[in-house]
C-alpha cells in the first residue's frame, strides 16, 4: 500500500537524492503582519515557480524550529505545543506538549534519524542544560540514549538557527562562562543515532553571531561581525564527517556592499538568501539571493517585516503519510 510504512520508508530512501529541492520559506506581511507559508522551486527557473503553502492552523502562529527529510518542525511557546508538518502532503502529525516548568526557558529542535527516518525532537532547558528526547514512533518523552549533555553555560546563540544534515542537529550556540571579557560562540551538534552532543569551533575570532543552514552537501555557516567596520560576513563549509569534522572558509562579503542584513539561508547552488538592508525605520524589508561575484540582487519577497524570516531547504518526501 502506499501509505504503508515499507513503501513510504523505500521510496524516501531511494528517490530523496533525486527530487528538485524546493526552498520554504516563513514571513510576516508588513502591511498586515500575517504570517504567510511559500514554497519555491530551486532550480534554473528560480524563483518564478512559486507557491503560497496550505497551513494548518495549528502551525500559523507557531516557530519554525527546523526541517528534516521533507519534514518541518514548529514550535508554539504560548501553548508548548510542538507539530510536526510535510507540506508536500498537507498532513501534520500533532505530537505532544514540551514539558518544561513554569518560568523556565527552553531550546527546541528537530531532526530525522537517517537510520531508521523516525523524527526527533530534542528539549533543553537552559542554565541547567537538562535533555530530554521526543521520537514520533514512541509517541513519548524520554532521557537521551548517551549519558553527555551540553555543558551547564552553553546556550543557544543570539541568531537562534538549526539545521538537520547527515544524521545531525547542527545549531549556533554561546559559551557564557568563559575567561575572556566577552562569550564565545561555537557550532553545537547532536547525533540523531547515538544522541551524542560534540562542540565545534571556527577558525575565526571568539565571538560572532553565527547562523547555520545547508549549503550544497553539507552545512555552511554564515559568521557575521556586527561589530567591526565595515560590517562583514564570513561563509564557511563543514569538511570531513564525524570526529574530523572542520569549517573552511570559502569567502566573505561586505553588507555595506552587497545591502545585506541578516542572511537566513544558500541556495542549492550555493548562492546566500538574505534580509536585505533597509535604513528607513519601520518599514517593509524584501527577502532576495546575493550572487557574490556578480553581485547580482534576485528579489524573493517584499514587504516582509524585518527578522521575520525563515528559509529552510527540502525535498519533497511521503514520509507522515500513514501516519
Amino acid at each position: 500500500m502506499i501509505d504503508g510504512k515499507e513503501f513510504v520508508t523505500g521510496h524516501t530512501l531511494r528517490h530523496i537524492q533525486q527530487q528538485p529541492r524546493h526552498l520554504l520559506i516563513r514571513g510576516q506581511d508588513f502591511f498586515d503582519s500575517q504570517v504567510k507559508y511559500v514554497s519555491i522551486v530551486d532550480d534554473e527557473t528560480f524563483p518564478h515557480q512559486k507557491f503560497n503553502l496550505f497551513v494548518p492552523d495549528v502551525c500559523k502562529d507557531a516557530k519554525l524550529v527546523g526541517s528534516s527529510y521533507g519534514l518541518f518542525c514548529l514550535y508554539d511557546d504560548k501553548t508548548s505545543m510542538v507539530v510536526i508538518w510535510n507540506p508536500s502532503i498537507r498532513k501534520t502529525a500533532l505530537t505532544t506538549v514540551v514539558p518544561c516548568k513554569p518560568c523556565s526557558m527552553i531550546d527546541v529542535f528537530f531532526g530525522v534519524c537517517h537510520n531508521t527516518l523516525d523524527p526527533k525532537i530534542v528539549k533543553i532547558t537552559r542554565i541547567t542544560n537538562q535533555v530530554e528526547v521526543f521520537t514520533l514512533s514512541l509517541g513519548a518523552w524520554r532521557s537521551p540514549l548517551s549519558n553527555t549533555c551540553p555543558r551547564k553555560w552553553i546556550s543557544m546563540g543570539i541568531m537562534g538557527s538549526s539545521q538537520a544534515f547527515d544524521g545531525f542537529i547542527y545549531w549556533d550556540a554561546l559559551d557564557t562562562n568563559n575567561e575572556g571579557p566577552r562569550n564565545v560562540s561555537l557550532i553545537m551538534s547532536f547525533d540523531l543515532t547515538s544522541e551524542e552532543f560534540t562542540e565545534l569551533y571556527l577558525p575565526t575570532t571568539p565571538f560572532a553571531y553565527l547562523y547555520v543552514s545547508t549549503l550544497r552537501e553539507s552545512i555552511g555557516v554564515f559568521d557575521l561581525h556586527l561589530d567591526t567596520r565595515p560590517q562583514v560576513v564570513n561563509v564557511w563549509i563543514m569538511r570531513g564527517r564525524g570526529c574530523t569534522r572542520s569549517f573552511e572558509k570559502l569567502y566573505h562579503i561586505n553588507l555595506s556592499d552587497a545591502s545585506i542584513s541578516i542572511p537566513r539561508a544558500f541556495r542549492s547552488s550555493g548562492t546566500p538568501i538574505a534580509e536585505m538592508e533597509n535604513n528607513q525605520f519601520d518599514s517593509p524589508v524584501a527577502l532576495a539571493a546575493y550572487e557574490p561575484g556578480s553581485k547580482d540582487i534576485t528579489e524573493i519577497w517584499n514587504h516582509g517585516i524585518a527578522y521575520a524570516f525563515r528559509v529552510h531547504s527540502y525535498m519533497e518526501t511521503l514520509l507522515l503519510l500513514g501516519h
